[in-house]
């Protein structure tokens, strides 16, 4: 219809409908229709059906915005008699940099304070801003299976006081997609673990997670199938300072159960125990069981991990192998990596590859060839200040530290990228001229010190 005919019509623009935190902008008033000589409007900047101001020119409105989701609305009359009113759901949107998440929170939109912190961290990851921070509080958190908590966003989701304070309960996997995601500080526990194709992951703790192959008898752990990784699906981000630990895969058909703690088609593991984990096949099927602690099934990278007490078991043993470390991937890498005490099926087996052993470096396992030149490897006792007993979810009190007297120790590559990380206690990487192998760095030894004047 033409703007100059017809019964009388009204819009409103703004320059910008999205910011961060607070935005101040004109809503620009539009009429149209075959009298426009305004009589008077009426703006109602956010939608709580309060007038806000009143003109009688088509003039625009100055409007100030906190965080927030706002549906402004405008009533125009003309010197006829003709009405008109347009609301704008959700119009503005104004979203917060810092969001949180409370046990007790009062869920009060847009939850950016604790005096407003929702209880769902769902909700929390949609509100918050790209490049904005999730804070969550002391406690436990239930999650659900729908919606999944995917970090889509370049987001930060960490807690206050580190995994032992906030844990993430239940649902399917937490999914981070995006290069600028992290998540930090949380127990992630009775769920199916987390998948991540790009972002970071750390100081977590993953732990009593399960990766079910056969969908049909699963829903009490979600309701999709995976190729495996009970703590973990891979393809890309890093993984650092995290423990692993007593996670399955397990698969009660005719599949196969890959990666018990996790299955990496890419991405890297850095600084990571990954400890008591299993692949796990029933008895009666034909599948097979890969990789109790890690499946390597892509370019995945072990750096400076700790692999121990993980195990494989199928009734199909033809095929079930590598109760450390499972590798198919030429591309995929271990560097400062510690396999022992792992278990395959009915037999001591720490890494199983079907490639050659190239870029397998600098690492500790029986399943190597000891210190052939170049590469560092090494097949001693890595001598655990714990070494504890069992394997997967038998496993009781292994540790993962090293004994002052360890062959790993000062033992790791001379790369100096890898002397800039901290370990798993959140030491610095060197303390004695050189990286220890393994997750734990030994600390500086306690001496006598002489001064003479």
């Amino acid at each position: 219809m033409p703007p100059t005919s017809g019964p009388l019509r009204c819009n409103f623009k703004a320059v910008t409908n999205e910011a961060v935190d607070s935005l101040a902008v004109d809503l620009v008033p539009i009429v149209a229709g075959a009298n426009t000589n305004i009589a008077l409007l009426r703006w109602d900047w956010n939608g709580d059906g309060t007038i806000d101001a009143e003109d009688f020119a088509l003039s625009p409105y100055a409007a100030s915005y906190e965080a927030g989701h706002y549906s402004p609305s405008l009533f125009v009359s003309n010197t006829v008699g003709e009405v008109v009113t347009l609301k704008k759901p959700d119009y503005i949107r104004v979203f917060p940099s810092a969001v949180f998440v409370a046990t007790n929170g009062a869920s009060i939109f847009p939850f950016n304070s604790w005096s407003k912190a929702t209880r769902n961290l769902q909700e929390a990851v949609v509100a918050v801003a790209d490049g904005g921070m999730v804070t969550l509080s002391n406690g436990t958190f239930v999650i659900s299976n729908t919606p999944p908590v995917v970090l889509a966003k370049g987001i930060e989701v960490r807690s206050l006081n580190g995994p032992r304070a906030t844990i993430l309960r239940g649902g399917r996997r937490i999914e981070l997609v995006n290069p600028n995601a992290a998540l930090r500080g949380v127990t992630i526990t009775a769920s199916r673990g987390i998948q991540m194709s790009a972002g970071v992951v750390a100081d977590c703790i993953i732990t009593n997670c399960a990766s079910h192959l056969n969908i049909s008898v699963a829903p009490t752990i979600g309701n999709y199938r995976v190729p495996g990784g009970g703590g973990g699906l891979i393809s890309g981000g890093l993984i650092e300072r995290c423990i692993i630990a007593s996670n399955t895969t397990y698969n009660t058909a005719n599949g196969d159960a890959h990666g018990g703690g996790l299955y990496m088609t890419g991405g890297t593991a850095s600084n990571c125990l990954i400890l008591a984990n299993l692949a796990y096949t029933a008895a009666g099927y034909s599948g097979k069981s890969q990789g109790g602690g890690v499946c390597l099934a892509g370019p995945g990278r072990l750096v400076n991990c700790t692999i121990a007490r993980n195990e494989v078991k199928a009734s199909n043993a033809l095929g079930s192998y590598g109760g450390g470390v499972y590798r198919s991937n030429a591309q995929s890498l271990l560097q400062n990596t510690i396999v022992w005490f792992n278990r395959g099926t009915n037999t001591i087996e720490d890494i199983y590859t079907t490639v050659s052993e190239t870029n397998m470096t600098y690492s500790c396992s029986p399943s190597l060839t000891h210190n052939p030149a170049g590469t560092g490897n090494i097949t001693n006792n890595p001598l655990f200040v714990v070494i504890g007993e069992g394997f997967g979810l038998t496993n009781r009190y292994t540790d993962g530290h090293l004994s002052a007297e360890s062959p790993c120790r000062n033992a790791g590559s001379p790369d100096p990228e890898l002397a800039a990380t901290l370990d798993l206690d959140g030491r610095p990487r060197v303390s004695g001229g050189r990286v220890d192998m393994g997750c734990y760095e030994i600390p500086p030894q306690k001496g006598t010190f002489i001064l003479i004047r």
